[in-house]
């Protein structure tokens, strides 16, 4: 799994210079909340398991999500597109068909960046 961070700052870097883009408006708010998980997992201080019972109630969901949405998106673009390339690399982020198992290694150290 890769970095969210990375990720995000793609779309980010679109709505600055297409601020009318709402499509990475709305990828950017749907990373925004798996970072919200992470956040409310540090503040309640919780241990390994609890994170990990957590990311599966909360985070799995947010990511297929994401990731159905990312194709979506991605099927209506042409290649050359940055918006495209940010899809390609935002679905790049993790191995098809293993989000679930791949949650608590792939949140061990969630960054803002």
């Amino acid at each position: 799994m890769g970095c969210w961070a990375h990720a995000r700052r793609k779309f980010i870097d679109i709505i600055k210079i297409a601020p009318g883009c709402t499509l990475a408006v709305e990828v950017v708010q749907q990373i925004g909340k798996l970072y919200a998980v992470e956040r409310q997992a540090r503040q309640a201080g919780m241990d390994f398991a609890q994170r990990l019972a957590l990311r599966q109630a909360k985070s799995a969901p947010l990511m297929a999500e994401l990731k159905t949405r990312l194709v979506e998106i991605r099927s209506q673009l042409a290649p050359s597109e940055r918006l495209a390339k940010a899809c390609d690399y935002a679905l790049g982020q993790w191995p098809a068909n293993r989000v679930a198992e791949l949650i608590p290694a792939a949140w061990k150290a969630t960054k803002n960046s």
